[in-house]
């Protein structure tokens, strides 16, 4: 994409702002380093945008969010995503919508992956949460009881292809 004019800095100006590459609120590492970059409080909780990046053969294991519908769009590499009883390969320049209350999840390829990911209000907080904790490793059962706070439940892991 090509931009023309200057760059606005990255502290807002009347309401808009520029969030840089490495800006933004860490929210979780490891094999799914997630970075929120626009949070669920400065869009009157309605949604949240992530960047992440996923480890190779990293699996999300299957979960659904309540309330609102997610969207996830990959910047690199491929996913194998889950959806409602089915299989999507998926790969740089797709996006998946994912209703409110469809169970979920995905598996990055080989090589990893990079994308954005627009959360339902105030959802982005469960990142934030698990990542205080010491991350999902280091909060086994708790995990369970942070989701239920999120709007989100989990649902086991990701089936056999």
């Amino acid at each position: 994409m090509t931009t023309t004019g200057p760059r606005l800095p990255a502290q807002q100006q009347d309401g808009v702002r520029v969030v840089g590459p490495d800006q933004g609120q860490i929210a979780g590492a490891e094999d799914a380093a997630m970075m929120i970059k626009i949070s669920s409080d400065e869009t009157d909780g309605r949604w949240a945008l992530l960047a992440g990046s996923s480890a190779p053969g990293f699996e999300s294991g299957l979960h659904r969010h309540a309330e609102g519908a997610k969207g996830f769009h990959v910047i690199e590499g491929t996913y194998e995503f889950y959806a409602d009883g089915r299989w999507l390969d998926v790969g740089a320049g797709d996006t998946v919508f994912v209703p409110a209350g469809s169970v979920h999840g995905f598996r990055a390829g080989p090589n990893g992956g990079r994308g954005l990911v627009i959360y339902p209000g105030r959802q982005e907080r469960w990142f934030a949460q698990v990542a205080e904790a010491g991350g999902p490793a280091a909060i086994g059962a708790a995990a369970a009881a942070i989701s239920a706070s999120h709007g989100v439940t989990q649902c086991g892991p990701l089936p056999p292809r």
